[in-house]
């Protein structure tokens, strides 16, 4: 099940887009790393194929059975941020959020009791870096109904406030970023990637 939702977080956190060719969908990212993982989740059995408003559509290739996903929120990567994090509401019907980022950015926003497997993937990460590759944490964490409809109603708000576009872009205080670090907390670790 940890793996499953390694690869399943995978197919659903990024921001490749599919592009309708003759006929067919072929996805595109801007960042190749993200097109990368994408992949890596389809050849280990969650294949992203398409987004239909705001709906993911993944093929569950083990069990040959697609299903969708409600986009509900994104926070976009930027340099500052080395994160980037989607809320879905699961086909469970829970609101999960789901999200990566450099070591650096998400090890203070995951909860206690997860150090066995953070001391493991610490080591896996030192071993990869060490090689040259980039690593990202893959972590996530449930939201409760009433607590993501407080924080959606602030931050869709916030993100329409000019005053509050406008600090956050000369680098001031601004409620955009406080919402985004209040929704980005106790985040349980899954795993790691390295590319």
């Amino acid at each position: 099940k940890h793996i499953q939702l390694f690869y399943r977080i995978l197919s659903l956190c990024h921001d490749v887009i599919p592009e309708r060719v003759n006929g067919t969908v072929k996805l595109s990212a801007s960042n190749p790393d993200d097109e990368a993982l994408v992949c890596a989740a389809e050849y280990f059995g969650y294949k992203f194929l398409d987004r239909k408003g705001n709906f993911a559509v993944v093929l569950d290739k083990e069990l040959d059975k697609q299903f969708e996903v409600e986009q509900l929120q994104s926070i976009a990567f930027t340099s500052k941020r080395k994160r980037m994090s989607v809320i879905f509401r699961d086909t469970d019907g829970k609101i999960k959020l789901y999200c990566k980022g450099a070591d650096t950015a998400m090890l203070p926003r995951i909860t206690p009791g997860s150090e066995q497997l953070l001391d493991e993937t610490d080591v896996h990460m030192r071993q990869y870096s060490s090689e040259g590759l980039r690593c990202l944490l893959i972590c996530y964490r449930e939201i409760e109904e009433s607590a993501f409809k407080k924080w959606d109603a602030e931050y869709s708000a916030a993100t329409s406030d000019l005053t509050q576009l406008e600090n956050r872009k000369k680098g001031l205080k601004n409620k955009i970023e406080e919402l985004e670090e209040e929704i980005e907390a106790n985040l349980v670790l899954v795993g790691c990637t390295a590319i």
